[in-house]
């Protein structure tokens, strides 16, 4: 069984996210255990996830508002503690830390990534509007004279740059909270 010396816990409310981070995370070096990819198909997930978390050097727990209210990523956290883990809370929106958390310090990520909990950043990475969407929404302005698919075709190209221009701030985004995380995590993992 391959060993980490991370331990991601967060919720699958927020894989969006946490998916961009750990793949950062990773890029850079780090060995971090996420359950998504990283439990085998068909072995049984729970003493997988608990020897990871076992073995691990540094936990890092996502909090938010989805985390607080997430039975297992209290179990990882209290596990955790108990095993006398380093464990870095990642804030990510104004959900406060519960007791056993506070303990600890944590990386603030609100100001990179903005109030997790009035328009969560999993929900903005997910949600955009495919740069076609204004050709398939605007059928009834296509007529004969061709002006309706123009216009369209003018939006299709906007679109186009709007998503991008958006996939390049998430990027930027991501980048950030990767580095910051990384920055906050002991030497002797890195």
């Amino acid at each position: 069984m391959q060993e980490y010396n991370i331990f991601i816990s967060y919720s699958r409310k927020d894989a969006a996210l946490v998916e961009c981070v750990v793949s950062l995370l990773r890029a850079i070096g780090a060995n971090a255990f996420r359950d998504k990819d990283s439990i085998p198909a068909g072995v049984k997930w729970r003493p997988v996830l608990e020897d990871a978390l076992d073995k691990a050097t540094v936990i890092l727990v996502f909090w938010c508002i989805h985390s607080e209210s997430s039975v297992e990523v209290r179990a990882e956290f209290q596990r955790a503690i108990d095993g006398q883990k380093s464990l870095i809370p990642i804030i990510l929106d104004d959900t406060p830390l519960v007791v056993d958390l506070s303990q600890f310090q944590g990386i603030d990520m609100r100001p990179i990534i903005g109030d997790h909990r009035k328009d969560s950043i999993s929900t903005r990475i997910e949600r955009h509007d495919p740069p076609w969407q204004s050709l398939t929404s605007n059928r009834q302005s296509y007529g004969p004279s061709g002006n309706g698919w123009n216009a369209n075709i003018q939006d299709m190209i906007q679109n186009i740059h709007k998503v991008a221009a958006e996939a390049d701030q998430r990027k930027k985004v991501f980048d950030e909270v990767a580095r910051k995380i990384y920055e906050g995590i002991p030497d002797c993992i890195h």
